[in-house]
């Protein structure tokens, strides 16, 4: 459970708030797009359970719809990309998220769900208190205004305790390399909410995009009996 704290709630979670104070949107979304592969290859390594060609299939549509999406349908973007200390961060999230789906199986079998997210979350908060000292040393320390408190709950329990539980149980249920697929619905959901609530105006690539990953999704993880996985 140490390891699951580490992996998810300190590189997966705060390293990549901090990448995202440093690096770009379109950056981010593009380092997002190696999470996937990253969770096929420790599976394959660490559980010798290597992708089926359906799955790598769908993954590469599913790729393709994101790409679309974070380059706001002009691949010319891709010539403007200047990678700086944030992405570096970000992709150390990636291998944390991914190492996260990869040990989370193991650790967890027998454990009841909800205890499954409440053990690594007081290991992450143990982990994550020689981090926030150091924040506060050598940084800034947080102002507990509305503001503030209103964004730590959101964020507690949005992305981390509903998140978390959902993620365990669809780790759970089909495997860490079926699950990772879904992590190209990120960009998909940042997409829906900016045009929702922040006024983006629907495009061509925003369709385009959400065509591809759904479709991706559905090859990835449609099993065939003669498939290993």
């Amino acid at each position: 459970f140490l390891g699951l704290a580490v992996c998810g709630m300190l590189l997966g979670n705060t390293v990549m708030y901090f990448g995202l104070h440093y690096t770009t949107a379109l950056n981010a979304g593009i380092v997002v797009l190696t999470r996937p592969l990253l969770i096929v290859m420790l599976s394959w390594i660490f559980l010798h359970t290597p992708a089926t060609r359906r799955q790598m299939a769908g993954m590469a549509v599913a790729m393709a719809g994101v790409f679309a999406i974070v380059v706001r349908g002009d691949v010319t973007l891709i010539t403007t990309l200047q990678f700086n200390k944030g992405d570096l961060l970000m992709l150390f999230a990636s291998v944390g998220v991914a190492a996260y789906s990869v040990i989370l199986p193991a650790a967890a079998r027998d454990l009841h769900p909800s205890i499954a997210v409440q053990v690594p979350m007081v290991f992450g908060i143990l982990v994550l208190i020689p981090a926030y000292g150091f924040e506060a040393a050598y940084m800034e320390t947080i102002r507990f205004d509305t503001v503030t408190v209103s964004a730590i709950l959101a964020i507690a329990i949005f992305p981390s305790i509903l998140a978390i539980w959902f993620i365990n149980r669809g780790i759970m249920a089909i495997g860490p390399s079926r699950a990772g697929v879904f992590n190209y619905l990120t960009p998909v959901c940042i997409a829906i909410l900016a045009i929702s609530f922040l006024g983006e105006i629907l495009e061509v690539y925003h369709a385009i995009g959400f065509v591809s990953v759904v479709a991706g999704i559905v090859i990835a993880t449609r099993r065939r009996k003669r498939d290993p996985t």
